[in-house]
């Protein structure tokens, strides 16, 4: 047997001449623009500009993302409104008279500018140079070539459909885990394209009939690609026709274990992400092209980079693969699908995300692990080992304390009140570290706390901006793990005792103890946010929940422009961090204990607001990345009929 590692072959050299020492971060990239922040301006639209809606989209993207500035001066990055997508003159985005780069106002040669390209070249020969002067700027290109693209400064792009979704996009085949079974399938490499009858790109597809023997190997070529193709018919084209006419390429996607990506006319192809995305493993078959995001991503663990020269070895190359190889291969194609590739914004983000990296470094594990490389801000920590993703992974927390968050308005508080209670319940839990009480009423605070023997902070902060305000009180604390409760909940030290137990094996998500749900009105055409006790959920009440502190602080720094304004409202907080949450992880919230209720009811008018900002979000975010759940967390032998004292959280079965 063999892993996937050790069948990339090696590459044919270069034809031409290794090229000139050529651009580098150290050489055509001025970092001390970056100082005050990773800062990206776009270019206003020149009016009568052709624009592709691609390239429109892409656009769109930075403006909107956390990246953007409208001040060229303050920027780190410059993007050109120029639409430089597609350069093949035989298209019908491309822009025949391209205004002049030099021409911009803050060119300086190209310094710091950043330039998109899908298509470069045309027929015959395809060529990958752009026919325009790119100077000192960045290239973030599709089918990059090893002779063209500069490593460490340029960025390979995957190539994408016109219509490629702007947010959102398809989930990966491996939405449900049961889909990766069984490991072996129907077919055990595929491939459904055009054949090429002459130019360039044809040497490989004409030979694959070779190895089609319509069982584990389907591999089915068109000529029906041109409109003059029968004139160039040689005299195999009705046999491929026919047998590409009995196979549907869905299916051949779904039903095999390897798919076949041969390059085009160009070096990059389509089939990638489609391959990717059907968690196929991809089988690449074109010598020197550069993988998208290559710099960060690593190919060898989910796709096999062949030398075309031994196409024919194939079939002995892959039965070599063991099962096992198999399922680490095709989970892996889910996370580079879910993270770099499923969106114009994915690609988009991961480009920026990319070239921050070079700025601020991080550790290449990131990249390659769920929930990939532009979940991670760097500015938050360097160690990878801070953050939520990697604790879920390696199970290890810098301690095993909780620091508990009250969110108050009360003037006062006596021993009567609700707050006082809490506060007195939650300073019993042997997991505690420190108590935060903060206030978000007017005025100033009359707070007389109970003794606890953990420190307790009061802070007057009230939460008109809560994104601002939660970073301010964040500091206070020392802990991973917050637990957010409000001053009217009723709360017992076993729920946050079992709920921290919890959290500790799902670092990663919101952990909550009541559930709720959302569901789309085809009648009101919006989404109506559900209290419904319900078998399934997708949302937590923020009356207690368990998360990280991380995200507190990865809230403002993650989310587009517009549902950033929409999180700064204090009604829709709780909610922004649960879209950003799922958005991040691709999983759904937990559910800890059987409780249907932890405080009052939601009022007509408070759910007629969280409903507003469910819609509202779910327009900022251009979808809604909430998932449901149908699992419940309850504790070792809850209710079974046995004693009390064998039980670890007591009182949980009366509750």
């Amino acid at each position: 047997f063999a892993s996937l590692e050790d069948l990339q072959t090696v590459r044919s050299p270069p034809s031409s001449p290794s090229p000139p020492p050529r651009c580098t971060m150290g050489t055509c990239f001025n970092a001390s623009r970056c100082r005050g922040g990773f800062k990206v301006y776009v270019y206003p639209r020149q009016q009568g500009g052709k624009v592709s809606g691609l390239y429109q989209r892409i656009l769109e993207v930075i403006e909107e993302s956390p990246y953007y500035t409208d001040d060229p001066l303050e920027a780190c990055l410059l993007v050109p409104s120029v639409d430089t997508l597609d350069r093949d003159k035989l298209s019908d985005n491309y822009v025949k008279f391209l205004p002049s780069l030099a021409s911009l106002p803050h060119w300086r040669g190209g310094e710091n500018h950043l330039l998109f390209n899908q298509y470069s070249g045309t027929w015959p020969s395809y060529s990958g140079q752009l026919d325009f002067s790119t100077g000192k700027a960045i290239v973030a290109k599709a089918s990059f070539s090893e002779e063209e693209y500069r490593p460490g400064f340029d960025v390979s792009l995957p190539l994408v459909h016109d219509g490629h979704p702007k947010h959102g996009g398809q989930a990966s085949a491996l939405q449900s885990l049961s889909n990766a079974f069984p490991l072996e399938r129907r077919h055990l490499l595929v491939f459904r394209g055009k054949r090429y009858l002459y130019g360039i790109g044809s040497e490989t597809r004409n030979a694959l009939h070779h190895m089609h023997n319509g069982g584990d190997l389907v591999l089915v070529t068109s000529c029906r690609h041109n409109a003059d193709w029968d004139k160039h018919n040689d005299g195999r084209c009705n046999t491929d026709n026919q047998l590409y006419d009995m196979y549907d390429y869905q299916e051949l996607l779904t039903n095999s274990s390897f798919c076949l990506v041969p390059r085009g006319r160009r070096l990059g192809s389509f089939r990638l992400l489609e391959a990717v995305r059907a968690s196929c493993i991809p089988v690449s078959l074109s010598n020197g092209y550069v993988l998208p995001f290559s710099e960060v991503v690593v190919w060898r663990s989910s796709a096999l980079a062949v030398d075309e020269r031994h196409l024919l070895d194939l079939p002995y190359l892959l039965r070599a693969v063991p099962s096992s190889h198999l399922l680490a291969a095709r989970m892996q194609t889910k996370l580079l699908w879910d993270s770099y590739f499923k969106s114009v914004e994915t690609v988009v983000m991961t480009t920026l995300k990319i070239i921050q990296n070079r700025l601020y470094p991080q550790a290449k594990f990131t990249w390659n692990s769920s929930p990939g490389g532009v979940a991670y801000e760097p500015s938050y920590s360097q160690h990878v080992g801070d953050f939520p993703f990697h604790q879920s992974i390696t199970s290890l927390h810098s301690t095993g304390k909780y620091s508990a968050v009250i969110l108050a308005s009360e003037t006062a508080l006596r021993k009567s009140s609700p707050l006082y209670r809490l506060v007195k319940t939650i300073g019993q839990s042997p997991s505690l570290d420190k108590v935060v009480i903060v206030w978000t009423g007017r005025g100033a605070a009359r707070i007389a706390v109970p003794e606890l023997e953990v420190p307790v902070v009061v802070k007057e902060n009230p939460l008109e901006e809560p994104l601002t305000s939660r970073l301010a009180w964040m500091s206070d604390i020392e802990t991973d793990t917050v637990l957010q409760l409000s001053q009217d909940c009723s709360f017992s030290v076993d729920e946050a005792e079992f709920g921290f137990e919890v959290w500790k094996s799902f670092p990663d998500r919101l952990v909550g103890f009541v559930s709720h749900s959302h569901h789309w009105d085809y009648n009101a055409m919006k989404w109506v946010y559900s209290t419904s006790p319900s078998n399934n959920f997708s949302l937590l009440s923020s009356d207690a929940i368990f998360y990280h502190r991380y995200y507190s602080y990865l809230l403002p720094h993650h989310l587009a422009t517009r549902a950033l304004a929409v999180a700064n409202d204090p009604a829709c907080y709780d909610l922004a961090l649960g879209f950003m949450v799922a958005k991040v992880t691709g999983a759904p919230p937990v559910k800890a204990t059987h409780k249907t209720t932890i405080s009052s009811p939601l009022s007509a008018q408070l759910k007629a607001q969280r409903e507003a900002c469910l819609n509202m979000l779910a327009n900022a975010f251009g979808h809604v990345p909430l998932l449901y759940s149908w699992v419940r967390m309850d504790p070792l032998l809850f209710r079974d009929d046995v004693s009390r004292v064998r039980k670890e959280f007591k009182t949980l079965d009366s509750l």
